[in-house]
């Protein structure tokens, strides 16, 4: 019995171990990045690991025959190996963690051999698959547009054209700006001599490596996923935009939209008569501004009632717009597309 606890102890104390290592690596990581992503991805992975890592509950109604049984008598079996993988679990946590750190840092190779270590222990670990492809990478990436709606910006800022959906770029740097980011690219196909642009990184689905190196598979699907991106984004818009006909409110709600239209577009227009008038057409007009007083309160209610009864209506009966509509198709074909590359990716 007590061998057993204190193996359980020894598991106790290990994963109490880990778990304040994970809180000081991610303290560390959202320190240095200011973004929560490689946090996520840090957590995710611990997070796994942990959940493989068995934790033996001591069975006190046991007792082990190497306490109980003199020496060479009973049995002669030997003692069962660590269940799971225990031992190698941990380690690989632990230098995971670290290839992330070394990754921050801009140490390739250190983050290279980080992985290579940990893979020796779990040779399918997708983690230390996907973080050493990143390191072997060295910063380099590629990107595809995904955006319908891309532009593009020279050094100075300025808006200088579009990118179409599917555009392949390779991407040098990924700048933070005032209330943006931004992704310096180029084209692959493009000679040296050609400048350089900046695009949103928002804008694109980047990935670890050159442009070059990235399997035509791969190419071919991530073009097929920002395209599929690009049409779920406009028929999201184009269902916000439009009033779905077949909800009874919606003749209502649209009469009472183009009621407070009509009264807010015409208060403008009297306010601007009024600023540059003067004499008795500026005192008739302030007349008229002073008569639709307390017209803005019946509007607004009228409004409101109109699309609270809408909303409600639509929330009621969401399941069969979402069967009738194509938002779901794209959805589902959006979800494929994104499982086979993230197998392609996985593999080694």
């Amino acid at each position: 019995m007590t061998g057993t606890c204190i193996r359980f102890l020894v598991r106790c104390v290990v994963v109490a171990a880990v778990g304040t290592t994970i809180i000081l690596a991610a303290a560390a990581i959202y320190r240095s990045t200011g973004t929560r992503k490689a946090v996520q991805d840090l957590a995710r992975s611990a997070r796994q690991s942990i959940k493989e890592l068995p934790v033996a509950v001591p069975a006190f109604s046991e007792t082990p025959a190497s306490e109980t049984t003199p020496a060479g008598q009973g049995s002669t079996s030997p003692a069962s190996p660590p269940v799971g993988g225990a031992t190698n679990t941990v380690p690989a946590v632990t230098h995971a963690m670290a290839a992330r750190t070394l990754i921050l840092q801009k140490k390739w190779d250190d983050a290279i051999r980080e992985c290579n270590l940990g893979l020796k222990l779990q040779p399918d670990n997708p983690d230390l698959l996907g973080l050493r492809r990143k390191a072997s990478a060295r910063g380099i990436q590629w990107a595809v547009v995904r955006n319908s709606k891309a532009l593009v910006f020279d050094r100075s800022g300025r808006s200088i054209g579009s990118l179409s959906v599917g555009t392949l770029l390779n991407v040098h740097e990924i700048k933070k700006v005032p209330r943006d980011t931004l992704a310096y690219c180029t084209k692959p196909a493009e000679t040296q001599s050609q400048p350089a642009f900046f695009v949103r990184l928002a804008d694109l689905n980047v990935r670890s490596g050159p442009a070059a190196d990235a399997p035509p598979e791969l190419k071919d699907l991530a073009s097929k996923q920002a395209s599929l991106q690009a049409d779920l984004e406009k028929l999201r818009t184009r269902k916000s935009s439009q009033l779905n006909q077949a909800n009874p409110n919606a003749r209502e709600l649209e009469t009472a939209k183009a009621e407070r239209k009509a009264y807010w577009v015409k208060v403008e227009e009297l306010k601007k008569k009024f600023d540059s008038a003067s004499g008795d057409s500026r005192m008739k007009i302030h007349d008229q501004l002073r008569a639709m007083r307390g017209e803005d309160v019946r509007v607004e209610q009228r409004y409101e009632k109109a699309r609270q009864q809408y909303d409600t209506w639509e929330t009621a009966h969401l399941a069969v717009q979402e069967a009738d509509s194509d938002l779901g198709a794209v959805e589902a074909e959006l979800a494929k597309v994104g499982d086979a590359i993230a197998r392609l990716e996985a593999s080694p």
